[in-house]
């Protein structure tokens, strides 16, 4: 199974392009403040914000966050599915399971704009770790 790039590139550029429609707390959720670590916000759109996770398979299948229904058992897998991570989707997923560059900054702040611009930096990072590996097992 390959990452696909392209697919976790368009994931990035989403979650910049509108950062309060992004949220790690959950797959899908219309409720961001019923999560403790999550700041409270009006959520533009579809009423609905995603995670890395959720915004993969919005944007594979070509649909609206608000058409999942809210957290959606199962999502983890059919997220890593279409990205192609196998058993490296929890290091992609989980925010306490990123570097701490990247987590200890993401705790840091409740500025949604940089939360995006903090989780696009790990999805960079996550591409270019893959893609080493592939050169060095390839």
């Amino acid at each position: 199974m390959s990452l696909n790039v392209r697919l976790l590139r368009r994931v990035r550029t989403q979650i910049l392009k509108e950062p309060k429609q992004f949220i790690m707390a959950t797959y899908f959720t219309s409720k961001p403040e019923s999560y403790s670590s999550e700041i409270p916000r009006e959520v533009p759109n579809c009423g609905t914000t995603a995670c890395i996770g959720g915004w993969a398979l919005s944007l594979a299948k070509d649909r609206q966050p608000s058409t999942f229904g809210e957290g959606i058992f199962g999502t983890a897998d059919a997220a890593a599915e279409v990205l192609g991570l196998g058993d490296t989707a929890g290091d992609l997923f989980c925010t306490s399971n990123w570097p701490h560059q990247y987590r200890n900054r993401w705790f840091d702040t409740e500025d949604l704009d940089a939360r995006a611009r903090i989780a696009a930096e790990r999805i960079d990072a996550f591409i270019k770790q893959h893609q080493r590996k592939k050169v060095k097992h390839g």
